[in-house]
């Protein structure tokens, strides 16, 4: 009893955000912007950010492969887009309970539901991004993201846009690592340095069994 009054306090201490807040001010004050989320347990927009989370990754994982080399443009961006949308959201979940059960091993205690509230909220660089991967479509054609496109044949002027999008993609990239830092720091009250390692913990419980499995087939 004396701890649900102890939450209900903190709780009346947060500032109430709009949404207009929020994604104005994550940019700025993203602890306090996480606080509120964390404290109103906030989800309003947890699945339209995971779409575009997803199709932004969809697009990063179409130049990596080289699809843009292989198949038609429209076909690539299509793909993005269904796929993207359709299932990106898949990974945010399964990072999310990773997250959810290594921070259990760190003294954390929420639930995949509540890692991924916030990992959706941090994800709105992305967003952003997924604009510029646009801008730069329309503006530099398809073959931007091809193997073979060629940025020292523009004239100056377009190669310092084509570099200063690229940079902005960058850091969009960097900042959405440094929220979800924040965010799970918050929902989870622990130190950054504890946030870092929760995130990274969740990787290692994924990526080491997976080596393990590797070097006893090839072994």
């Amino acid at each position: 009893m004396i701890l649900d009054e102890n939450l209900e306090e903190q709780e009346s201490d947060v500032p109430h955000l709009s949404d207009q807040d929020i994604f104005t001010k994550i940019w700025l004050y993203p602890r306090s912007v996480f606080r509120f989320i964390v404290a109103k347990n906030y989800n309003k927009h947890v699945v339209l950010l995971l779409i575009l989370a997803g199709i932004a990754n969809s697009f990063d994982r179409a130049s990596e492969k080289g699809y843009w080399d292989e198949q038609d443009p429209l076909t690539v961006i299509a793909l993005a887009l269904v796929l993207g949308a359709a299932f990106g959201w898949i990974s945010y979940y399964l990072y999310s309970a990773l997250v959810s059960v290594s921070g259990k091993w760190l003294g954390g205690k929420s639930s995949t539901k509540e890692i991924l509230n916030v990992l959706a909220y941090a994800s709105i660089p992305n967003g952003v991004a997924l604009i510029i991967i646009f801008a730069n479509l329309m503006i530099f054609g398809s073959n931007v993201y091809t193997v073979s496109f060629d940025e020292t044949m523009l004239l100056m002027p377009m190669r310092i846009l084509y570099y200063s999008l690229i940079l902005i993609i960058g850091v969009l990239g960097i900042y959405t690592l440094v929220l979800s830092v924040i965010g799970v720091a918050e929902r989870q009250n622990f130190s950054t340095g504890r946030s870092i390692a929760n995130l990274i913990l969740a990787v290692l419980v994924l990526i080491i069994p997976l080596l393990l499995i590797v070097l006893l087939i090839t072994s």
